[in-house]
């Protein structure tokens, strides 16, 4: 299930983006990934179902504030109809609006903004 959902510029998802993401998971969603907000926002689990709140921008302009160049793509395992791993891929905007991946530090800040808003095992709290 893709969604368009959340406030601009924040990491934090909202109790509404909760709500439908376990009506979602209840009505057989596997893997619900939204987006919208511009910036990357945490995941959970909403039953069986993994709820990725934001992805953050890829192919976009808005090159106004580093949280708007940076965000993470999802390496998804499928055996058959069920998931079985998802991995996130951190990229940063460069200055031709290019995706590119990044690694070191810059990678592990990006991850941090996912994990520090996160909930159940994936939540981080350093």
């Amino acid at each position: 299930m893709l969604t368009h959902w959340g406030t601009q510029y924040t990491h934090r998802p909202e109790s509404s983006q909760r709500l439908a993401a376990s009506a979602f998971a209840e009505a057989g969603a596997d893997l619900v990934i939204g987006g919208h907000p511009h910036w990357v926002q945490g995941w959970e689990m909403a039953g069986s179902a993994l709820v990725v709140h934001s992805l953050g921008n890829f192919v976009f302009d808005m090159d106004f504030q580093t949280k708007t160049r940076e965000g993470i793509f999802l390496e998804i395992v499928l055996w058959g109809d069920t998931v079985k791993a998802v991995e996130p891929v951190p990229y940063v905007i460069d200055a031709d609006f290019t995706p590119r991946l990044t690694r070191g530090a810059r990678a592990e800040r990006i991850l941090a903004d996912v994990w520090q808003t996160s909930r159940g095992p994936f939540a981080r709290t350093s």
